[in-house]
């Protein structure tokens, strides 16, 4: 009976841990709407243009390059959670982790800087840095509504992490493709919608020109 018992177990777990990653990568999904809706937010309130990867910010408290500086999950948190990550350094001493929209329960490792957890999302590098007086072509600033094809152009990602806040990198690159969900990555596009891509199987010049960047 006992061994009746265990070979049902062995046959139906796979299946269970497959129905339970499947909730993970639907509750992903939603996820990424809720950045993508909090970007359509960000550029309502700064002339159209989308959140950056790193740009000013009026307080930072993780951006290694001086309290007026931030990462893209600072600048877009109140967008998304409806209040500021942290208010004051007392306030970020406390914090511990970022709001759930901006972790994926598949991955078990966040990005995480100075000692504080923050997402398990990436955003497309090419969107925008404050670097683009170095970069001009390549990290301007974009406005929402000038994108061509919002459909094609991903701004939010599933990112390996630790250590992966953006992405721009070929198809190939396997340090920064999250690959959490079955060999699949959870992406939102400019336009609001979110989808599972296999982004590594794109071909190359695809993956550059129309999914990461290319043209706006």
């Amino acid at each position: 009976m006992i061994a009746i018992i265990a070979i049902l177990a062995g046959m139906l777990l796979p299946a269970l841990n497959q129905a339970r990653e499947r909730g993970r990568a639907a509750n992903c999904i939603n996820n990424l709407k809720q950045l993508g809706v909090g970007n359509v937010f960000y550029a309502d309130a700064y002339d159209d243009y989308v959140v950056l990867r790193n740009g000013p910010y009026e307080q930072s408290y993780f951006c290694p390059g001086g309290p007026k500086e931030a990462y893209w999950y600072e600048m877009l948190y109140s967008f998304v959670v409806g209040s500021p990550m942290a208010s004051s350094t007392e306030e970020f001493n406390n914090f511990k982790e970022m709001h759930k929209s901006f972790v994926c329960s598949s991955v078990q490792e966040q990005y995480e800087v100075s000692g504080k957890k923050t997402t398990t999302y990436g955003i497309n590098g090419r969107i925008g840095s404050v670097y683009g007086t170095v970069f001009e072509q390549a990290y301007r600033p974009r406005k929402l509504s000038a994108c061509r094809r919002p459909s094609a152009k991903a701004v939010f990602c599933d990112a390996k992490n630790p250590g992966a806040y953006f992405f721009e990198a070929g198809n190939s690159d396997t340090a920064v493709w999250g690959n959490a969900h079955n060999k699949m990555d959870n992406v939102v596009f400019a336009d609001g919608h979110a989808a599972a891509v296999n982004a590594r199987g794109m071909n190359a010049d695809d993956f550059e020109k129309d999914f990461v960047l290319g043209e706006w």
